[in-house]
């Protein structure tokens, strides 16, 4: 079963914040996490919330970095490097659909 949570983001509303909730609520209650990012934006403030709110989990965190076709190919790399700065994540999955492009980087090689 795959679960869609609402995003996890700073709540400006009371609804927002019943909305952030509900998502950190189910990491105790899920086998697998995908965190969905754009490779177009480098990593920020938002990013490093996610990661320390899921640093106390025990569940393997998987990386999705959203529309590679949109940047330079030599801009990937360092990408992945200050994501994988930032935390130990069970794979680095850069991905276009646009492209049909799915490549997996692991981290336990």
């Amino acid at each position: 079963m795959f679960l869609d949570t609402p995003g996890i983001h700073k709540p400006m509303h009371k609804m927002n914040e019943v909305m952030v909730k509900t998502a950190l609520q189910t990491y105790k209650e899920v086998d697998v996490i995908l965190m969905l990012v754009e490779a177009t934006e480098q990593p920020g403030g938002g990013d490093r919330f996610i990661i320390d709110t899921l640093s106390a989990v025990k569940t393997p965190i998987y990386l999705l970095l959203n529309k590679v076709d949109l940047i330079k190919k030599e801009a990937l790399l360092p990408l992945i490097q200050g994501y994988s700065s930032m935390y130990k994540f069970a794979e680095i999955i850069p991905v276009s659909a646009l492209k049909n492009d799915l490549a997996v980087l692991s981290r336990r090689s």
